[in-house]
């Protein structure tokens, strides 16, 4: 009776073995360089133009209100003669400082949301090609190579499995 379970066992191992192999074999996998095939995109240019003309004017006018407010700063040290004068004028700063912070978050706030309305739909409109080109070739999963901090999720391709090509032709690029 042992025998003939340890010999039903090793006969399920061996059909759970080759069944995973042949499985994992008919898995189509392949990945794209997401940001490379944005970077090719006409809509994308533009909107890198634009967000770089934004960040220019955001650094200048924190740089002009930065400068007014070290102005401000200089001018309180040379005026500030008693106690008295001390503490209003280290109120006034802590003010100024603060305003400023919060004009350095709301820019950054305002800069990010740009961002990403301009880029949303040119990401939307890789995924929606991404997704045909899996699906007219059969793919069961499409990975991205890097995130958006440069972090790569392809530590091994074989070759052939990257598709950035076909996203490219798909999108008319």
């Amino acid at each position: 009776m042992r025998k003939i379970i340890l010999s039903l066992s090793l006969l399920f191992a061996f059909v759970v073995f080759q069944n995973t192999q042949a499985t994992a074999q008919n898995l189509k996998i392949g990945y794209v360089q997401v940001d490379s095939v944005a970077s090719m995109m006409p809509e994308y240019k533009a909107s890198s133009s634009e967000l770089e003309g934004l960040q220019k004017v955001i650094q200048k006018n924190l740089q002009g209100e930065y400068q007014k407010l070290q102005a401000r700063q200089e001018e309180l040290k040379k005026t500030v003669t008693n106690e008295q004068q001390q503490a209003a004028a280290q109120q006034e700063l802590q003010e100024l400082f603060a305003k400023f912070e919060d004009q350095q978050k709301q820019a950054e706030e305002r800069f990010n949301k740009k961002q990403n309305d301009l880029l949303f739909p040119i990401y939307a409109k890789i995924r929606e090609a991404i997704k045909e080109v899996g699906k007219e070739n059969n793919y069961v999963l499409i990975l991205n190579e890097l995130d958006g901090t440069n972090t790569a999720y392809i530590l091994y391709s074989a070759e052939g499995t990257d598709i950035t090509d076909l996203v490219v032709k798909k999108l008319g690029l």
